[in-house]
């Protein structure tokens, strides 16, 4: 009888190539069939299918929410800064590109899908949407007010109080 006849033969992954004898053992129906492994396959692939676009989603709702904490860092190392040494520190903010950066650092963030409703900065050219919020060695600060809208549509409140130079991210729903 050849050998693609016989019981058993037609299961991949069962007794392998050095174990075959010809001779059915205790276990003739070991391993999986081809048409098992690509219904497995299958299955997986409508799994993936089915997941993919969530977790694109949420990847692209964390990168925003980091960029939002990244403007928040910025701004209260700005505040840390300035009472350390006692001098005036600012943080630039190019709200219509949506770029920030700390006075002297040549690294720049950015709030990318960021829509900004509302802002309250200290204006350098208001026509460009050019700003920036200073702290003071003193703990004061010139105070700025921002709202952000994320692409979901969750808005965000940024506030620097003006007395005591803190701040604070506030984050709603839609």
């Amino acid at each position: 009888m050849p050998r693609f006849l016989k019981r058993g033969a037609g299961r991949i992954f069962g007794h392998g190539v050095a174990g075959w004898s010809g001779k059915p053992g205790p276990h003739p129906e070991r391993g999986f069939t081809l048409l098992e492994l690509i219904a497995v396959l299958g299955l997986m692939a409508l799994i993936l299918a089915l997941v993919l676009p969530g977790l694109r989603q949420s990847y692209g709702r964390e990168r925003d929410r980091a960029n939002l904490r990244r403007l928040v860092v910025a701004l209260r190392a700005a505040r840390s800064e300035a009472a350390t040494n006692r001098q005036r520190v600012r943080v630039f903010l190019d709200v219509q590109n949506g770029q920030f950066r700390l006075e002297g650092s040549p690294e720049r963030g950015q709030l990318t899908g960021m829509k900004l409703s509302e802002s309250r900065l200290v204006w350098q050219d208001h026509e460009k949407q050019h700003g920036y919020v200073a702290f003071y060695g003193d703990g004061s600060s010139s105070g700025a007010k921002l709202r952000l809208e994320d692409p979901a549509g969750r808005r965000h409140l940024v506030e620097v109080d003006v007395i005591t130079g803190r701040v604070s991210l506030k984050s709603g729903e839609t």
